[in-house]
Protein backbone atom coordinates (compact mmCIF):
# COMPACT_ATOMS: atom_id res chain seq x y z
CA UNK A 1 0.00 0.00 0.00
CA UNK A 2 1.35 3.44 -0.91
CA UNK A 3 2.23 5.80 1.93
CA UNK A 4 0.07 8.96 1.86
CA UNK A 5 2.04 12.03 0.82
CA UNK A 6 1.28 13.79 4.11
CA UNK A 7 2.61 10.84 6.11
CA UNK A 8 5.68 10.57 3.92
CA UNK A 9 6.39 14.27 4.36
CA UNK A 10 5.94 13.99 8.14
CA UNK A 11 8.32 11.01 8.25
CA UNK A 12 10.90 12.87 6.18
CA UNK A 13 10.72 15.89 8.48
CA UNK A 14 11.06 13.68 11.55
CA UNK A 15 14.15 11.96 10.15
CA UNK A 16 15.65 15.30 9.12
CA UNK A 17 15.07 16.76 12.58
CA UNK A 18 16.63 13.69 14.18
CA UNK A 19 19.72 13.86 12.00
CA UNK A 20 20.12 17.57 12.71
CA UNK A 21 19.75 16.95 16.45
CA UNK A 22 22.42 14.23 16.32
CA UNK A 23 24.71 16.52 14.35
CA UNK A 24 24.10 19.32 16.85
CA UNK A 25 24.97 17.05 19.76
CA UNK A 26 28.14 15.97 17.99
CA UNK A 27 29.03 19.60 17.28
CA UNK A 28 28.62 20.47 20.96
CA UNK A 29 31.82 18.57 21.82
CA UNK A 30 34.48 21.26 22.15
CA UNK A 31 38.21 20.77 22.48
CA UNK A 32 38.91 19.80 26.08
CA UNK A 33 35.36 18.77 26.99
CA UNK A 34 35.35 15.74 29.30
CA UNK A 35 33.09 12.97 30.53
CA UNK A 36 33.53 10.01 32.86
CA UNK A 37 34.03 6.88 30.78
CA UNK A 38 34.09 4.45 33.70
CA UNK A 39 34.91 4.13 37.36
CA UNK A 40 37.67 1.93 38.75
CA UNK A 41 37.14 -0.22 41.87
CA UNK A 42 38.36 1.56 45.00
CA UNK A 43 39.64 -1.81 46.14
CA UNK A 44 42.40 -1.80 44.97
CA UNK A 45 42.02 1.74 43.50
CA UNK A 46 44.70 3.96 41.91
CA UNK A 47 44.29 3.14 38.19
CA UNK A 48 47.30 3.95 36.02
CA UNK A 49 47.63 2.08 32.74
CA UNK A 50 45.11 2.42 29.91
CA UNK A 51 45.08 0.88 26.43
CA UNK A 52 42.48 0.68 23.65
CA UNK A 53 41.87 -2.02 21.06
CA UNK A 54 38.96 -1.50 18.71
CA UNK A 55 35.97 -0.72 20.91
CA UNK A 56 37.37 -1.82 24.26
CA UNK A 57 39.38 0.11 26.84
CA UNK A 58 41.67 -1.77 29.24
CA UNK A 59 42.56 -0.09 32.55
CA UNK A 60 45.14 -1.42 35.03
CA UNK A 61 45.74 -0.81 38.75
CA UNK A 62 46.46 -0.44 41.57
CA UNK A 63 49.59 1.61 40.98
CA UNK A 64 50.79 2.84 44.33
CA UNK A 65 53.78 1.98 46.46
CA UNK A 66 51.77 1.55 49.63
CA UNK A 67 48.30 0.57 50.74
CA UNK A 68 47.71 -2.56 48.65
CA UNK A 69 48.78 -5.24 51.14
CA UNK A 70 45.85 -7.42 52.23
CA UNK A 71 43.64 -5.83 49.59
CA UNK A 72 42.13 -7.23 46.40
CA UNK A 73 44.48 -8.56 43.73
CA UNK A 74 45.67 -6.21 41.02
CA UNK A 75 42.83 -5.48 38.64
CA UNK A 76 42.11 -4.95 34.95
CA UNK A 77 38.79 -3.42 33.94
CA UNK A 78 37.55 -3.78 30.37
CA UNK A 79 35.03 -1.19 29.19
CA UNK A 80 32.99 -1.55 26.02
CA UNK A 81 33.29 1.89 24.41
CA UNK A 82 29.97 1.47 22.61
CA UNK A 83 27.75 0.21 25.43
CA UNK A 84 29.66 1.21 28.58
CA UNK A 85 29.52 -2.35 29.92
CA UNK A 86 32.45 -3.18 32.22
CA UNK A 87 34.14 -6.53 32.84
CA UNK A 88 36.73 -7.08 35.57
CA UNK A 89 39.73 -9.43 35.57
CA UNK A 90 41.97 -10.12 38.57
CA UNK A 91 45.66 -10.94 38.31
CA UNK A 92 46.48 -14.39 39.64
CA UNK A 93 49.61 -15.50 41.46
CA UNK A 94 50.30 -12.37 43.53
CA UNK A 95 51.14 -12.49 47.20
CA UNK A 96 48.36 -10.15 48.25
CA UNK A 97 49.58 -10.08 51.85
CA UNK A 98 52.39 -7.89 50.53
CA UNK A 99 52.34 -4.72 48.47
CA UNK A 100 51.26 -5.62 44.94
CA UNK A 101 50.84 -3.32 42.00
CA UNK A 102 49.84 -3.21 38.37
CA UNK A 103 51.02 -0.08 36.60
CA UNK A 104 51.02 0.43 32.83
CA UNK A 105 49.61 -1.64 29.99
CA UNK A 106 49.68 -1.73 26.19
CA UNK A 107 48.02 -3.78 23.46
CA UNK A 108 50.27 -5.34 20.82
CA UNK A 109 50.29 -8.38 18.48
CA UNK A 110 50.84 -11.67 20.29
CA UNK A 111 53.20 -13.17 17.70
CA UNK A 112 56.81 -11.98 17.50
CA UNK A 113 56.34 -11.21 13.81
CA UNK A 114 52.83 -9.87 14.34
CA UNK A 115 52.36 -6.81 12.16
CA UNK A 116 48.79 -5.92 13.01
CA UNK A 117 47.39 -7.23 9.69
CA UNK A 118 45.46 -9.85 11.61
CA UNK A 119 43.47 -7.14 13.32
CA UNK A 120 41.52 -9.27 15.78
CA UNK A 121 41.46 -10.05 19.48
CA UNK A 122 42.68 -13.55 18.66
CA UNK A 123 46.03 -12.16 17.49
CA UNK A 124 46.57 -9.43 20.09
CA UNK A 125 47.42 -9.39 23.78
CA UNK A 126 47.47 -6.97 26.67
CA UNK A 127 50.95 -6.59 28.18
CA UNK A 128 51.01 -5.30 31.75
CA UNK A 129 53.69 -4.39 34.28
CA UNK A 130 53.55 -6.21 37.60
CA UNK A 131 56.60 -5.30 39.73
CA UNK A 132 55.98 -8.41 41.81
CA UNK A 133 55.43 -10.95 39.00
CA UNK A 134 57.04 -9.43 35.90
CA UNK A 135 55.57 -8.54 32.52
CA UNK A 136 52.28 -10.38 32.20
CA UNK A 137 50.43 -11.09 28.98
CA UNK A 138 46.66 -11.52 28.63
CA UNK A 139 45.35 -12.69 25.27
CA UNK A 140 42.42 -10.48 24.32
CA UNK A 141 40.12 -13.27 23.19
CA UNK A 142 40.09 -15.40 26.35
CA UNK A 143 41.98 -13.12 28.79
CA UNK A 144 44.24 -15.98 29.82
CA UNK A 145 47.25 -14.84 31.85
CA UNK A 146 50.83 -15.88 31.04
CA UNK A 147 54.31 -14.65 31.90
CA UNK A 148 56.08 -12.74 29.12
CA UNK A 149 59.17 -11.67 31.07
CA UNK A 150 60.26 -12.22 34.69
CA UNK A 151 61.41 -9.28 36.81
CA UNK A 152 65.16 -8.70 37.06
CA UNK A 153 67.10 -10.24 39.90
CA UNK A 154 65.99 -8.47 43.05
CA UNK A 155 62.73 -7.36 41.40
CA UNK A 156 61.64 -4.03 40.01
CA UNK A 157 61.59 -1.37 42.72
CA UNK A 158 58.84 0.56 40.94
CA UNK A 159 58.25 -0.97 37.51
CA UNK A 160 56.39 1.55 35.41
CA UNK A 161 55.72 2.06 31.71
CA UNK A 162 56.39 -0.17 28.71
CA UNK A 163 56.45 0.14 24.91
CA UNK A 164 57.50 -2.06 21.97
CA UNK A 165 59.77 -0.81 19.22
CA UNK A 166 59.41 -2.02 15.65
CA UNK A 167 61.93 -4.82 16.24
CA UNK A 168 59.57 -6.11 18.94
CA UNK A 169 61.96 -5.27 21.76
CA UNK A 170 60.03 -4.23 24.84
CA UNK A 171 61.36 -1.24 26.78
CA UNK A 172 60.44 -0.72 30.43
CA UNK A 173 61.03 2.19 32.79
CA UNK A 174 61.94 1.55 36.40
CA UNK A 175 61.07 4.50 38.61
CA UNK A 176 63.53 4.11 41.45
CA UNK A 177 65.02 7.41 42.68
CA UNK A 178 67.07 5.69 45.39
CA UNK A 179 70.60 4.27 45.58
CA UNK A 180 69.12 0.76 45.76
CA UNK A 181 70.51 -1.21 42.83
CA UNK A 182 71.70 1.93 41.08
CA UNK A 183 68.49 3.96 40.94
CA UNK A 184 66.10 4.46 38.03
CA UNK A 185 66.74 2.69 34.72
CA UNK A 186 65.47 1.83 31.29
CA UNK A 187 65.28 -1.93 30.69
CA UNK A 188 64.99 -3.96 27.48
CA UNK A 189 63.24 -7.31 27.00
CA UNK A 190 64.17 -9.20 23.81
CA UNK A 191 61.63 -10.10 21.11
CA UNK A 192 59.45 -12.95 22.30
CA UNK A 193 60.08 -12.26 25.97
CA UNK A 194 62.62 -13.43 28.51
CA UNK A 195 64.78 -11.86 31.22
CA UNK A 196 65.28 -8.08 31.00
CA UNK A 197 68.65 -6.41 30.61
CA UNK A 198 69.64 -2.85 31.46
CA UNK A 199 69.43 -0.61 28.39
CA UNK A 200 70.15 2.81 29.93
CA UNK A 201 71.32 3.77 33.41
CA UNK A 202 72.97 6.65 35.22
CA UNK A 203 71.82 10.24 35.57
CA UNK A 204 69.35 11.72 34.83
CA UNK A 205 67.53 8.38 35.22
CA UNK A 206 69.35 7.14 38.31
CA UNK A 207 68.44 10.07 40.57
CA UNK A 208 65.18 10.89 38.84
CA UNK A 209 61.86 9.15 38.30
CA UNK A 210 61.81 7.56 34.80
CA UNK A 211 58.17 7.20 33.89
CA UNK A 212 56.17 7.48 30.64
CA UNK A 213 57.26 5.89 27.35
CA UNK A 214 56.18 6.10 23.73
CA UNK A 215 57.63 5.41 20.31
CA UNK A 216 57.94 8.28 17.84
CA UNK A 217 55.53 8.09 14.87
CA UNK A 218 58.41 7.19 12.53
CA UNK A 219 59.64 4.49 14.92
CA UNK A 220 63.14 6.01 15.12
CA UNK A 221 63.12 7.29 18.71
CA UNK A 222 61.89 6.47 22.17
CA UNK A 223 60.30 9.32 24.09
CA UNK A 224 60.34 9.12 27.88
CA UNK A 225 59.51 11.31 30.80
CA UNK A 226 61.56 11.77 33.94
CA UNK A 227 58.76 12.97 36.17
CA UNK A 228 61.00 14.74 38.66
CA UNK A 229 64.60 14.74 39.77
CA UNK A 230 65.18 13.77 43.38
CA UNK A 231 68.90 14.23 43.98
CA UNK A 232 70.79 16.41 44.75
CA UNK A 233 67.57 18.42 45.11
CA UNK A 234 63.94 18.16 44.09
CA UNK A 235 63.65 19.37 40.50
CA UNK A 236 61.35 19.68 37.53
CA UNK A 237 60.16 17.02 35.12
CA UNK A 238 61.60 16.63 31.63
CA UNK A 239 60.50 14.92 28.40
CA UNK A 240 63.44 13.29 26.58
CA UNK A 241 63.98 11.53 23.27
CA UNK A 242 66.40 8.65 22.76
CA UNK A 243 67.44 7.24 19.36
CA UNK A 244 66.54 3.61 18.67
CA UNK A 245 69.86 1.77 18.39
CA UNK A 246 71.03 -1.80 18.03
CA UNK A 247 73.13 -1.61 21.19
CA UNK A 248 72.57 0.19 24.52
CA UNK A 249 73.37 3.91 24.14
CA UNK A 250 75.13 6.27 26.53
CA UNK A 251 73.03 8.69 28.57
CA UNK A 252 74.53 11.49 26.46
CA UNK A 253 72.22 10.28 23.67
CA UNK A 254 69.25 11.62 25.62
CA UNK A 255 67.91 14.82 24.08
CA UNK A 256 65.68 17.25 25.95
CA UNK A 257 62.36 17.67 24.14
CA UNK A 258 60.64 19.79 26.78
CA UNK A 259 61.77 20.88 30.24
CA UNK A 260 59.22 21.91 32.83
CA UNK A 261 60.05 24.84 35.09
CA UNK A 262 57.15 25.26 37.50
CA UNK A 263 57.15 21.96 39.33
CA UNK A 264 54.86 20.16 36.87
CA UNK A 265 55.13 16.38 36.93
CA UNK A 266 54.85 14.73 33.49
CA UNK A 267 53.70 11.12 33.54
CA UNK A 268 52.38 9.05 30.62
CA UNK A 269 52.74 10.19 27.01
CA UNK A 270 51.17 9.34 23.65
CA UNK A 271 51.68 10.66 20.14
CA UNK A 272 48.69 11.70 18.11
CA UNK A 273 48.31 11.21 14.36
CA UNK A 274 48.83 14.98 14.14
CA UNK A 275 52.42 14.42 15.31
CA UNK A 276 51.71 16.25 18.55
CA UNK A 277 52.70 14.69 21.86
CA UNK A 278 50.05 14.43 24.59
CA UNK A 279 51.50 14.49 28.09
CA UNK A 280 49.59 13.51 31.23
CA UNK A 281 50.50 16.01 33.94
CA UNK A 282 50.12 14.41 37.36
CA UNK A 283 50.61 17.71 39.16
CA UNK A 284 50.53 21.39 38.18
CA UNK A 285 51.37 23.17 41.46
CA UNK A 286 51.68 26.66 39.95
CA UNK A 287 48.13 26.62 38.60
CA UNK A 288 45.02 28.01 40.27
CA UNK A 289 43.81 26.01 43.30
CA UNK A 290 41.12 24.27 41.23
CA UNK A 291 43.72 23.11 38.71
CA UNK A 292 46.70 21.91 40.78
CA UNK A 293 45.81 18.22 40.42
CA UNK A 294 47.06 18.10 36.86
CA UNK A 295 45.76 17.90 33.33
CA UNK A 296 47.08 17.34 29.80
CA UNK A 297 49.80 19.17 27.90
CA UNK A 298 49.83 19.11 24.11
CA UNK A 299 53.34 19.62 22.72
CA UNK A 300 54.38 20.07 19.09
CA UNK A 301 56.68 17.39 17.61
CA UNK A 302 59.69 19.53 18.59
CA UNK A 303 58.45 20.05 22.15
CA UNK A 304 56.87 23.50 21.84
CA UNK A 305 53.87 23.86 24.21
CA UNK A 306 50.66 24.24 22.22
CA UNK A 307 47.84 23.78 24.71
CA UNK A 308 47.33 22.89 28.35
CA UNK A 309 44.04 21.35 29.45
CA UNK A 310 43.16 21.77 33.12
CA UNK A 311 39.96 21.27 35.08
CA UNK A 312 38.96 24.89 34.44
CA UNK A 313 39.24 24.36 30.67
CA UNK A 314 36.24 22.86 28.95
CA UNK A 315 33.34 21.11 30.65
CA UNK A 316 33.25 17.89 32.65
CA UNK A 317 34.77 16.07 35.62
CA UNK A 318 37.98 17.12 37.36
CA UNK A 319 41.45 15.96 36.51
CA UNK A 320 42.75 14.04 39.53
CA UNK A 321 46.47 13.34 39.05
CA UNK A 322 46.25 11.99 35.47
CA UNK A 323 48.65 9.12 34.88
CA UNK A 324 48.32 7.72 31.37
CA UNK A 325 46.71 8.34 28.02
CA UNK A 326 45.26 6.18 25.24
CA UNK A 327 43.46 7.29 22.09
CA UNK A 328 39.83 6.50 21.37
CA UNK A 329 40.17 6.95 17.62
CA UNK A 330 36.51 6.61 16.69
CA UNK A 331 35.62 9.53 18.94
CA UNK A 332 38.81 11.54 18.33
CA UNK A 333 39.35 11.61 22.07
CA UNK A 334 41.90 10.53 24.64
CA UNK A 335 41.16 8.32 27.61
CA UNK A 336 42.91 9.46 30.78
CA UNK A 337 43.31 7.51 34.01
CA UNK A 338 42.69 9.65 37.08
CA UNK A 339 45.38 8.07 39.24
CA UNK A 340 44.27 10.22 42.19
CA UNK A 341 47.38 9.89 44.33
CA UNK A 342 46.07 12.89 46.25
CA UNK A 343 43.50 10.54 47.77
CA UNK A 344 44.32 10.14 51.46
CA UNK A 345 45.62 6.57 51.56
CA UNK A 346 46.32 6.30 55.26
CA UNK A 347 43.73 3.55 55.70
CA UNK A 348 41.74 1.15 53.49
CA UNK A 349 38.51 2.85 54.52
CA UNK A 350 39.79 6.20 53.27
CA UNK A 351 40.92 4.65 49.99
CA UNK A 352 37.48 3.09 49.57
CA UNK A 353 35.91 6.54 49.87
CA UNK A 354 37.88 7.94 46.92
CA UNK A 355 36.38 8.24 43.46
CA UNK A 356 38.75 6.61 40.99
CA UNK A 357 37.79 6.93 37.35
CA UNK A 358 38.78 7.17 33.72
CA UNK A 359 37.74 10.23 31.75
CA UNK A 360 37.32 10.76 28.02
CA UNK A 361 38.58 14.10 26.67
CA UNK A 362 37.73 15.36 23.20
CA UNK A 363 40.90 16.53 21.38
CA UNK A 364 39.98 16.12 17.69
CA UNK A 365 42.92 13.79 17.08
CA UNK A 366 43.63 10.10 16.63
CA UNK A 367 46.46 7.89 17.84
CA UNK A 368 49.40 6.36 15.97
CA UNK A 369 49.14 2.68 15.05
CA UNK A 370 52.56 1.26 15.91
CA UNK A 371 51.57 -2.34 15.13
Amino acid sequence: MAVPKRCALWLFCLLLAGSRLAAAKKAQAAFGDREVLSTFPSNPGFPEGVAVFKDKAYVCGAATSQGTANRNPSTITITDLKTGAVNTVFVSGEDTTKEHQLSCCIVAPTEINGNGKKNSEEHHSLYVMSPQLGILRFDLKYLQQSLYAPPPAGGWIVGNDLIFDRQRRLFVTESNPTPIRGGGKLWMIPPGGGPPTVWLEGDPLATGFPNGLDLSPDGQKLYLTVSTTISPELGNGIVYSLPITAQPPATSALQVVHAYTNGEIPDGIRFGASGNLYVALALTPSAAPSDVLGGIDVLSPDGFPLTRLLTSNGQGPNYLNPANIAFDDKRKSVLVTNHYLACNASSPAQIDSCNFNVIRVYVGDKGVDQN
